[in-house]
């Protein structure tokens, strides 16, 4: 199996735990500098709000209003899971991206960009 590309989802969440995973802010500098120097244009621009917390930029009104129900619901949607498991799973990992991490660790069908996903939070926010 081949390596996911620099500008996937799977490569952005690699770069976010290794950087959890220190406390040396030249380690996390590093990490970042490796990880962003690979991505193109779109890309790093997108990975730079996500890497910040944020899905739009600042000068975007929009905002997206999903709360923990509906997250959960489409967590599970997606990865096939049972919804009711979701409580457990939550308490065990106490974060959502930890969740998603655990429940979509077995799924092997296509790999997610972060433009893709930046799309697909820009339908959310206009529906």
């Amino acid at each position: 199996m081949s390596a996911p590309e620099p500008g996937s989802l799977v490569t952005w969440a690699a770069a976010a735990d290794a950087i959890r995973a220190t406390r040396s802010r030249l380690a996390k500098g590093a990490v970042l500098r490796a990880y962003l120097g690979a991505l193109d244009d779109d890309s790093l621009v997108t990975a730079a709000r996500f890497f910040a917390g944020a899905v739009f930029p600042r000068h975007d009104a929009r905002t997206v209003q999903v709360g923990p129900a509906l997250l959960f619901r489409t967590m599970a949607a997606v990865a096939g899971a049972d919804p009711a498991s979701l409580g457990d799973r939550w308490v065990a990992h106490g974060d959502a991206g930890d969740v998603a991490a655990e429940l979509l660790a077995a799924r092997t069908s296509g790999v997610l960009t972060l433009l893709e996903v930046a799309e697909q939070i820009a339908g959310l926010a206009s529906a």
